[in-house]
């Protein structure tokens, strides 16, 4: 009977759900330790400091770099490694070092985890690219830092700032050692370039690195496909080209709204920077609260789409707003078939895409409900922001979250862990599925 309703109810969702909640609970009490920091921190904030870590946000309600001692610091950057890569690729990777057999069930895991059930999932393959192309990526980010940070540091000191930042821009956190972010290097180009790198390459997805490594090889090998009819498959296309857009169209807008209606002297670089670190990285090199309403709400926008599926980052995803692109252009079709680049998309995929935009409102919208009720005196806009950022992983902040109520507090929290498990994630696990359900007769309603 158990393992029936087991078997009914259990789906792939349930492990990674618990598995976060594990590791944010184990986050806590380390960060809890004496030695973890300066002063004594409440166990609300430990907490929203850990969820904030493996959530790999990077909304903070005290100074890292002033409460937390270098190893507090170092189980934060710990949480953002474990919580960047996802829990089952750490426990999958753990089983392949000792040569283990991984049972259906957990490949299904992984696969829900990262690979978003994709056919070509071959678990040893991804698994060794993943942490060969991680720490490559972050090795070179940590030598570019080093190199490029400026301040009468020692050499430990620096490294140490070096491979934190790293760390924390690969797996799109925001967390940051420096009390102004990335202000003082605002105009620092290979900062802001190796920032933007490691954003841009940690949050496009580990399945389009996969893709593009494997296309390299056979370039380089001269492997040709007897069938060229497309050089990526559809799903990197799309990554790429909305990845693009995004990128250089927040840049653009964020770059003239200010020079506009704004009152900050922005440069391009700058533009640049947010409208990458938008997309759920959380770094800025400008001050937030200074920005403009019509600026904060472009980024809103960049912070709900976020990055790409199977990825660092969080947000609907770039994929899901490239299928609500196409949706709206159904009448080219005569609203038969949603197409993107003479292909049509399945329309399961299509469905997940509106359940993804739905589930996220409703996330937000009760998650702006609550904090205005329980911040009745704060800007309509800053808490907006506050929501956006929080549920896009983002992390970027008008700087009124350190000043939040406990219930504040646990509002984000929710809306962090929300964000970076997926909304679809979050609803499935209260789901009935049942295969076999019966398909009732069809009846129009009017619509609009």
């Amino acid at each position: 009977m158990l393992t029936e309703i087991k078997l009914k109810f259990w789906t792939p969702a349930h492990p990674l759900v618990v598995s976060f909640v594990c590791v944010i609970i184990a986050g806590t009490l380390a960060l809890r330790l004496p030695i973890a920091t300066y002063r004594e921190i409440s166990l609300v904030d430990a907490f929203f400091t850990a969820t904030s870590a493996v959530c790999v946000t990077g909304l903070t309600t005290v100074d890292v770099s002033l409460c937390f001692t270098r190893f507090g610091q170092s189980i934060i950057i710990i949480l953002v490694q474990i919580g960047g890569l996802g829990i089952m690729t750490f426990a999958a990777f753990a089983v392949w070092i000792v040569r283990q057999k991984i049972s259906l069930s957990d490949r299904m895991m992984l696969e829900y985890s990262f690979a978003q059930g994709e056919k070509a999932f071959v678990l040893k393959d991804f698994i060794s690219f993943i942490i060969k192309y991680t720490f490559l990526a972050e090795f070179a980010g940590a030598v570019g830092f080093f190199f490029s940070f400026t301040g009468n540091h020692q050499m430990g000191e620096k490294i140490f700032f070096a491979v934190f930042h790293s760390i924390s821009s690969f797996c799109n956190a925001g967390f940051s050692l420096h009390q102004d972010s990335f202000v003082k290097y605002s105009n620092s180009i290979s900062v802001n370039l190796i920032t933007c790198f490691l954003v841009i390459f940690g949050g496009i997805g580990f399945i389009v690195i996969f893709e593009l490594r494997n296309k390299i090889y056979r370039i380089l090998k001269r492997k040709r496909r007897k069938y060229r009819t497309q050089m990526f498959s559809l799903h990197t296309w799309v990554v790429l080209v909305s990845t693009l857009v995004l990128v250089l169209a927040g840049s653009i807008v964020i770059y003239f709204l200010e020079h506009i209606a704004g009152d900050t002297d922005i440069s391009m670089l700058e533009s640049f920077f947010q409208s990458v670190t938008c997309r759920t990285a959380g770094f800025n090199t400008v001050d937030i609260g200074n920005l403009h309403n019509s600026t904060l709400l472009i980024m809103m926008i960049l912070m709900f789409i976020g990055g790409s599926p199977g990825s660092t980052a969080g947000g609907i995803k770039t994929t899901t707003f490239a299928i609500l692109t196409f949706i709206m252009l159904l009448g080219k079709n005569n609203f038969e078939d949603v197409t993107a680049s003479n292909k049509t998309l399945p329309k399961n995929i299509v469905y997940q895409a509106l359940l993804v935009l739905l589930f996220s409102f409703v996330i937000v919208f009760f998650s702006i409900i609550f904090l205005t009720i329980f911040e009745p005196g704060t800007i309509f806009i800053k808490l907006l922001f506050e929501v956006f950022s929080a549920f896009g992983t983002v992390g970027l902040s008008t700087g009124i979250t350190e000043g939040f109520t406990s219930s504040s507090k646990w509002v984000l929290m929710v809306t962090m862990f929300a964000g970076r498990i997926g909304s679809i994630t979050i609803f499935s696990i209260f789901m009935n599925r049942n295969p076999g359900a019966i398909k009732y007769a069809e009846e129009r309603i009017l619509v609009g």
